[in-house]
C-alpha cells in the first residue's frame, strides 16, 4: 500500500508496478480523494485500511507524502 495518493504517490505506483509488488491501494486522509481510484487502485480511509494489515495482507507501505 502507499499513504498517499496525491502526485507523489501516483509517481511512487508508476515505479514500482512490477512482477515484484503488488500495489493493494492507496490510503489517504483527503476526504474528497477516499472512494476514488488510481491506476484502478481504491483509495481508503486510514480506518478502512487497517483490514489488509490486521490480515497481514500488506508486507510494507510506502510513505508518499
Amino acid at each position: 500500500m502507499i499513504y498517499g495518493a496525491g502526485r507523489l504517490g501516483v509517481n511512487c505506483a508508476k515505479l514500482i508496478n512490477n512482477k515484484e509488488y503488488s500495489l493493494i491501494g492507496f490510503i489517504d486522509d483527503d476526504k474528497h480523494k477516499v472512494g476514488k481510484r488510481i491506476f484502478n487502485k481504491k483509495i481508503y480511509n486510514f480506518e478502512s485500511s487497517l483490514i489488509f494489515f490486521q490480515r497481514k495482507q500488506v508486507d510494507e507501505l510506502i510513505i508518499s507524502i
